[in-house]
């Protein structure tokens, strides 16, 4: 059970497609350029704690999480970890400055004389495309969390002085941006109440889709990543061992069942305001209605000027499947 953050998730059991491997000389410089960033830490004064509520969007792979992130970042309300910030996974602090110097100051097009535009919102398997595109920022969780075989398995969890590393980190990229930070933390969702404590001042954006719906665009994902429909893709839920045997789309429509159930148990007692439901279809039809819930929660007053609506993606389910899935769901309720 690997503890570098730059080790592969401890869900991949099986070999990725080529266009989804990862380059071993990549990983070899990023690891020694973040070794170099932790030991200059103490070498660069940084703010300790963030002033601002800190937004986490948590729930079940392909519920729609990456296009939530690409529209939050396209309104300016928060500041996020971008694909240049990503590879500052030890220091984001420096990686938000890189990244103002780099691209937010470039303002003759020095560096990146050809800017993607963010408004198009793509994306492939969650990995986005452009420097300031939002990142999942694993390498980040995965520098303060050790995770086993389930991701509810901690096999490390940061001491007194990385937790405040980590506030730190926050915090220095509030400080860069002068704006609340929005972090994708699915690679929490089992471990929700230690981020709460981390961060008391914080909002959780939990997106949830169809359970059918996402369950497809789950299996898709397999064949994808791996062209293959039974190997696991995404994180494992506690119950796997009870789900591992089944085929193929039972496994997807229980996973995303538990996934939903775990984040919900951890976000329990929470105050109503603290906690945001994003339905993803009720997203795509009417992005307005949760920049209003965001706003209010964030205390701006910034009006709306984003798109009107989405196409919400789907995947091929038979009538067939969809009985399935039905019986599935019955079945864990």
């Amino acid at each position: 059970m690997a503890t570098d953050p730059n080790a592969l998730n401890s869900w991949e059991t099986t070999q990725r497609a080529d266009r989804h491997a990862r380059d071993p000389e990549l990983e070899r410089l990023l690891a020694l350029l973040n070794d170099h960033l932790h030991r200059a830490r103490e070498l660069t004064p940084r703010p300790v704690a963030p002033a601002l509520p800190v937004v986490f969007v948590v729930g079940c792979a392909r519920a729609g999480s990456t296009l939530l992130m690409q529209w939050l970042a396209h309104t300016g309300m928060v500041a996020y970890a971008t694909n240049i910030i990503s590879r500052f996974y030890k220091d984001p602090y420096v990686g938000a400055l890189v990244h103002r110097i780099l691209h937010d100051l470039d303002h003759r097009g020095e560096v990146f004389p050809d800017k993607p535009d963010r408004s198009a919102f793509r994306s492939e398997l969650g990995r986005t495309h452009g420097a300031d595109a939002p990142h999942d920022f694993g390498y980040f969780w995965r520098n303060y969390f050790g995770f086993g075989e389930l991701q509810c398995d901690l096999v490390r969890t940061p001491d007194a002085t990385q937790s405040a590393a980590l506030q730190s980190d926050v915090a220095g990229m509030e400080q860069v941006f002068g704006r609340p930070v929005m972090l994708k933390a699915m690679e929490m969702n089992w471990h929700l109440p230690a981020i709460r404590a981390l961060f008391p001042d914080s909002v959780f954006l939990f997106v949830q889709r169809d359970p059918i719906a996402n369950a497809a665009s789950l299996l898709k994902a397999r064949r994808s990543f791996y062209g293959d429909d039974g190997a696991w893709y995404s994180y494992k839920p506690a119950e796997y061992d009870t789900i591992k045997t089944l085929p193929p789309w039972e496994q997807v429509v229980a996973q995303v069942w538990h996934t939903n159930k775990a984040v919900r148990n951890g976000l329990k007692g929470l105050p109503a305001a603290d906690v945001i439901e994003v339905e993803y279809e009720r997203f795509c039809a009417d992005p307005a209605w949760l920049h209003r819930l965001i706003a209010t929660r964030l205390g701006t007053d910034a009006s709306y000027t984003g798109p009107l609506h989405f196409a919400a993606s789907s995947a091929a389910v038979t009538d067939e499947m969809k009985a399935r899935a039905q019986h599935m769901l019955e079945r864990l309720r």
